[in-house]
């Protein structure tokens, strides 16, 4: 399961991995799509939500729909480990009833998606991987003490909610 520590790793951060604008993430908080994270430190589940958020919130493009599917989403996200990241880890959106489920094997997305009904795949696995590294990596810096500004590469989700 995911350590809840805070890290010194700031919401800003995050937001930049997602290209996501920080107004748009406290306007995420305010709706209650997102929890709040504190400014300068953050959980890693807290930077995962996020990247969830920023994939359904472009698909649902309604703030109540995306806060629906996060209620659903979140308990699951929370117990979600590196390893569980390599493999196949996809949200299937019911889009007529609203409901989102995470699905980890072939069977279940088969099972999600034969309804009859509007469904959408979202494949989460590399977008969590590229959050989960560069958090890592980002609190393993700044708890080691190295807050000097220094080049990296992150890879960036495509879709640039």
């Amino acid at each position: 399961m995911l350590r809840q520590r805070r890290n010194p790793v700031p919401i800003s951060f995050v937001c930049e991995v997602l290209n996501l604008a920080q107004p748009k993430y406290v306007q995420w908080c305010q709706q209650g799509v997102v929890t709040h994270a504190e400014p300068s430190s953050t959980t890693l589940a807290q930077a995962l939500e996020l990247a969830v958020a920023a994939s359904l919130v472009p698909v649902l493009r309604r703030l109540d729909r995306a806060r629906k599917a996060m209620g659903q989403l979140r308990p699951r996200l929370r117990s979600i480990r590196a390893k569980s990241l390599k493999s196949r880890l996809d949200i299937v959106l019911d889009l007529q009833l609203g409901t989102a489920v995470w699905v980890t094997r072939n069977d279940e997305l088969a099972r999600a998606v034969r309804t009859g009904r509007a469904c959408r795949v979202l494949p989460m696995a590399e977008l969590l991987s590229t959050v989960y590294g560069a958090y890592s990596l980002e609190a393993k810096d700044r708890l080691l003490g190295r807050s000097a500004p220094r080049l990296r590469v992150i890879k960036r989700h495509a879709s640039g909610a």
